[in-house]
């Protein structure tokens, strides 16, 4: 029981890590538009 719930956490914390990086790219990805626009 202890292992699935391990298992659990390890893949809350990876989707978390990875829609941190996303919005930081998607962020990125704006900020870089917006000076090539001006």
């Amino acid at each position: 029981m202890s292992n699935d719930k391990l298992l659990k956490v390890y893949a809350a914390r990876k989707l978390l890590n990875f829609l941190k990086y996303s919005t930081f790219l998607h962020l990125a990805c704006e900020f870089w538009v917006v000076m090539w626009e001006r």
